[in-house]
């Protein structure tokens, strides 16, 4: 993953959702639903854009799956509807797209905060 590409083709937005996907990875070692991305933006990722609604997160998630910064699969468990839940993961590895993600001023702290989690 390359930094100038995710700056040049990304909003603010949807890099802090690419960091939320990151997390959640990081963390639980799965792929990430709506619901678990968007709460580890509310929690832990606040600071750079507030709080983020659904639809805020789900537009970003589609958006970053569409241009090739996530993968998107079928979750196991179904909705209450009876559709699949999407769950999203990252399409290049974790310490690439930190490094790409580090290179925004706005998320550069974060980006260190989730580094020194992981060694």
């Amino acid at each position: 993953m390359n930094a100038e590409t995710v700056q040049e083709e990304t909003t603010l937005l949807e890099r802090v959702v690419l960091l939320g996907v990151t997390w959640h990875e990081v963390e639980a070692d799965t792929a990430g639903r709506l619901d678990e991305i968007r709460a580890v933006c509310n929690d832990q990722l606040d600071t750079v854009t507030g709080r983020l609604s659904a639809a805020d997160t789900a537009r970003a998630l589609n958006n970053l799956a569409a241009a090739g910064f996530c993968t998107q699969e079928t979750h196991t468990s179904h909705s209450p509807v009876g559709k699949g839940r999407p769950a999203y993961r990252l399409a290049d590895a974790v310490d690439a797209t930190l490094e790409a993600l580090s290179e925004d001023d706005q998320l550069e702290s974060v980006v260190e905060r989730l580094q020194s989690k992981r060694h």
